[in-house]
């Protein structure tokens, strides 16, 4: 009974690794798909941020604290959000990333428990498996919203000099 036992955890924990691989492998893969759709939807907002100097993301340089700048800034980050909910609900993203999004947000779905953030952990109902036991509308659109405005708009656009000095090249902005 106890060699089934360890048989059986034996394969429970080799089917995981295997599951957590090809998820990290497609993750990566969505990732640049959401990236190059999310660069293509925001071009306007984010050239006009990069532009100007005073209104420029990157930390490196000096940021001008005045009202004036922090309102232009406001109105520029405020159309990167709207863009980005317009082209998501007009349904026009890649269709590979929308059904990987939909993985994402399918109860019983495996899902690497690295892959959720400690504010969401908290906010979903995720089983032993950390697959989503059951899920609401709006932990649907957290889940989502955290996918595209933290893990790829901040950390893989905005705050990477890599793709901001990509986008200015590309754009001609000095």
């Amino acid at each position: 009974m106890l060699k089934l036992l360890k048989y059986v955890r034996e394969k429970w924990v080799a089917k995981e690794l295997a599951e957590k691989s090809i998820f990290y492998d497609s993750i990566d893969l969505y990732t640049d798909v959401a990236i190059s759709w999310l660069i293509s939807v925001i071009k306007k907002p984010l050239v006009s941020l990069m532009i100007q100097p005073s209104l420029n993301l990157d930390f490196n340089s000096v940021f001008v604290n005045s009202k004036k700048s922090f309102l232009k800034l406001k109105v520029r980050v405020e159309a990167i959000f709207k863009a980005i909910l317009i082209e998501i609900k007009k349904e026009e993203m890649p269709l590979p990333l929308a059904k990987f999004l939909n993985s994402i947000i399918t109860p019983n779905e495996y899902l690497p428990k690295e892959f959720f953030s400690i504010f969401e952990k908290k906010r979903l109902d995720l089983n032993e498996r950390w697959a989503l036991s059951t899920i609401k509308n709006n932990q649907k659109k957290l889940i989502i919203g955290i996918f595209f405005f933290v893990r790829i708009l901040l950390d893989k656009i905005l705050l990477n000099p890599s793709k901001i000095v990509l986008v200015r090249k590309f754009y001609n902005i000095s």
